[in-house]
């Protein structure tokens, strides 16, 4: 992305996250109002509408048990005009003068009466007023009303459809009894039933939607407990007021735990209003007190329709957060034409001096180390400028040392053996790796004639090009002394520690491990000025012997003394090892260290394999923990295997 492009992010950054959070602080806070006012809202709104519901089905609870209880008083007067004509002779005589019975109650309930009729068990029948549907053509007997009476010896109730109106109809029966106690017949008192709640009305904004029922506990063993529909009100439009369920249907809801609740309730004698799922919707049932076997009403309305003012509410909060923020937006829209028409024309003082910058850098890249550029702002801009005309020259430097550090690099892996020698009776492999372009670290294989071979590990302080400077060094002066017979191994390192205290600086020394090998008679000679740990593996014992050290360091004493180390004889199997401390000072991810332990375990892993295999392995066990893809230190190591 350009400088322009991030210039107008900025910008846009700087002026749109104040208003951003201004609209978020203001959508937070009307939300929280709005939440506060409609949450006030729906308490005071639902305990209203508990009060109200429950005012009403307790004043249709009691209108109910009214009418319920003023028919069975006109239901035993009834029963006693019956009875005390059954003191005369005659049962045709005695039940023919109850017509004028019949009027009087008539004329007492002259709204709620729909038909009075008694039959005796001798067969006689009477019915007032006569309608087309009275069972002339069927025996009373035999009729629900009669046998229910007979067989509970007292009040009986049942509802059902009239034949000829289709309307809920309420039949209550009582026996009768002769003068001596016996059983003699039934009186029964027919009441169109949706007559009994003509008081009874819905809110007009609940029609259609809230449901009216007349329901009963029912104390039938098969289904005792459960609360039976009676009556259901009819829906607004239809010419009935109430009609009865057209299959036989209890309450019933997926909320288990209210409904048990509500029937507890409705069993104690309570009124009340429980919340539950009803047909899917969330409902409030209210209920009046009830008995078992007594009808009771129970009134359901969804809370939707109940909470539909708080929704309303709820909306209009809605609505004006919305218009607040198609404000912002509108804000919003006029502040960001704002910034792009500014950062428009303002980007131009900033981004021709970079593009100045990348032109030149791209120049600078391609080598044209002499590349400068004129930058005069007179800020920040014009200084970054003259560093940049000052790194072409300091860039032209780093690169000519590179070159020079590389060439160091070749001309000291060319200082180093090409390939392992040849030594009958013996396998030999050497390997360096540098952390830098060049290092410290040195292996040499010096052919000292038939069947000798000498063998140096040195390790110099530091690394770099001193470091390199001072191996070489070494390596001129051991390479030109060693092949001399004369000389014995104390003398060779004796000149070659004067040679170095004499040509390099104080802080710069090595340690040397240099060993002569005779195949014929298979002896290891050697001597060691500070270098070590050596190591001998005895492929018959299984054990490693280290080869001890005889002398300091070179390069820091002029006067310091050498001596050999003596002789160890290599059989078939045996591992010699020697190397530079860079390889068991490995250290792994969490700071731990290779460790000579390591080091004893890869070897003798692999004892059964060539020495160029030993020399891998151990190396890949080293890569392996260091878990890096370059070492911090050089590494050297050469195996020799009898």
């Amino acid at each position: 992305m350009k400088l322009r492009g991030k210039l107008l992010i900025l910008l846009l950054v700087i002026a749109l996250v104040p208003l951003l959070l201004s609209a978020l602080l203001h959508q937070v806070t009307m939300r929280r109002l709005g939440t506060s006012l409609t949450t006030d809202s729906r308490k005071v709104l639902e305990e209203r509408v508990y009060q109200f519901l429950q005012g009403r089905v307790n004043d249709f609870g009691v209108a109910l048990r009214r009418n319920q209880e003023t028919l069975r008083l006109a239901l035993e007067f009834q029963a006693r005009e019956v009875e005390w004509r059954l003191i005369a002779a005659g049962d045709i005589a005695r039940i023919s003068s109850l017509t004028e019975a019949y009027r009087r109650i008539q004329h007492i309930l002259p709204s709620l009466l729909y038909r009075q009729h008694t039959a005796l068990e001798s067969g006689i029948y009477t019915s007032y007023p006569l309608h087309e549907d009275n069972p002339l053509s069927q025996d009373p007997r035999k009729q629900p009303w009669y046998l229910q009476a007979r067989d509970r010896k007292g009040l009986s109730r049942q509802v059902v459809a009239d034949a000829t109106t289709g309307k809920p109809l309420l039949t209550i029966s009582l026996p009768v009894h002769r003068p001596d106690g016996s059983f003699a017949g039934v009186t029964a008192i027919d009441v169109a039933y949706d007559r009994l709640f003509a008081d009874w009305r819905r809110p007009e904004r609940w029609a259609g939607q809230a449901e009216s029922l007349v329901v009963t506990l029912h104390r039938a063993e098969d289904h005792q407990g459960k609360i039976e529909i009676l009556l259901r009100e009819s829906l607004p439009g239809t010419d009935e007021d109430w009609k009865i369920p057209p299959t036989r249907e209890f309450l019933d809801s997926a909320s288990r735990e209210e409904l048990a609740a509500l029937q507890r309730d409705v069993i104690a004698g309570r009124a009340g209003i429980r919340k539950m799922d009803w047909h899917g919707r969330e409902a409030l049932m209210a209920f009046s007190p009830g008995m078992a076997g007594e009808p009771f009403p129970l009134v359901i309305v969804p809370v939707e329709l109940v909470l539909a003012p708080v929704e309303q509410a709820e909306a209009y909060f809605i609505e004006q957060i919305r218009k607040g923020l198609a404000l912002y937006a509108y804000l919003l829209l006029a502040v960001v034409i704002w910034v792009v028409v500014t950062a428009f024309f303002r980007a131009r003082s900033v981004t021709r001096p970079v593009a100045s910058l990348a032109e030149a850098a791209d120049r600078l890249a391609k080598g044209d180390f002499e590349t400068k550029v004129d930058i005069r702002t007179g800020d920040e801009m014009q200084a970054l400028g003259e560093t940049f005309n000052r790194m072409g020259d300091h860039l032209k430097e780093r690169l000519e040392m590179k070159r020079s550090l590389s060439l160091a690099r070749e001309i000291q892996q060319m200082l180093l053996p090409p390939g392992p020698p040849r030594l009958a009776g013996f396998e030999v492999a050497g390997q360096t790796l540098y952390c830098d372009e060049t290092g410290g670290d040195y292996f040499d294989f010096i052919d000292l004639g038939p069947g000798r071979l000498g063998l140096a590990v040195g390790d110099v302080t530091g690394h770099g090009i001193g470091a390199a400077l001072l191996m070489a060094t070494a390596r001129g002066v051991l390479r030109s002394q060693a092949p001399r017979s004369e000389l014995t191994m104390a003398q060779l390192f004796g000149d070659l520690n004067r040679h170095l205290v004499e040509n390099t600086a104080d802080t710069l020394f090595m340690t040397l491990f240099y060993g002569i090998i005779d195949s014929e008679n298979r002896t290891f000679h050697w001597i060691s000025a500070g270098h070590g740990p050596v190591f001998q593996f005895s492929r018959q014992s299984g054990q490693f012997v280290e080869l001890p050290s005889t002398g300091i360091p070179l390069g820091i004493m002029a006067e310091a003394a050498f001596e050999t180390g003596g002789s160890r004889v290599l059989h078939r199997g045996d591992i010699l090892l020697v190397g530079t401390d860079g390889v068991w000072e490995t250290e792994g991810p969490g700071g731990e260290l290779f460790g000579i332990g390591r080091l004893q375990e890869a070897v003798a892993g692999s004892a059964g394999g060539t020495a160029e295999a030993i020399l891998a392995a151990v190396m890949a066990a080293v890569a392996n923990f260091r878990g890096e893809p370059s070492p911090k230190d050089d590494l050297t190591l050469i195996v020799v295997k009898g």
